[in-house]
């Protein structure tokens, strides 16, 4: 069984610490690497060929800016990210198809990130 390689960008680290607990209990999620500044994101994607990237949603509830660097260089690449103020997330694709939650457990985020595309590190 494939892997999914999973990046964390959370901050503070005591929350990137608890999920990647919580999610390398699945044995098809592997925690690849952490940063805890999105500007390192663009170098960890790259050097871990990851399939999916965690990161902390903004309070304005736009589009992070990071994500269209992120998909100019890694279109297969799935973005979740987070809210800590009402536990929901927001899922990121290349399409720029929003998809809110209200709720978001650790079994949904499981869910999520096993729909990442793990074939394109793969391809010829």
């Amino acid at each position: 069984m494939a892997r999914i390689r999973v990046i964390l960008a959370l901050a503070p680290s005591i929350f990137r610490e608890s999920l990647r607990t919580a999610l390398e209990s699945a044995a098809d999620i592997y925690v690849v690497g952490e940063v805890d500044q999105h500007i390192h994101l663009l170098l960890e994607v790259e050097g871990y060929e990851a399939d999916a990237v965690v990161l902390q949603a903004q309070n304005d509830n736009n589009v992070p800016g990071i994500c269209s660097h992120l998909f100019h260089e890694y279109p297969h690449l799935l973005v979740v990210a987070l809210s800590r103020s009402d536990g929901g997330a927001v899922i990121y694709r290349q399409e720029v198809i929003e998809q809110r939650t209200h709720t978001l457990s650790i079994g949904d985020l499981l869910t999520v990130l096993r729909t990442a595309n793990t074939t394109y590190w793969n391809s010829p």
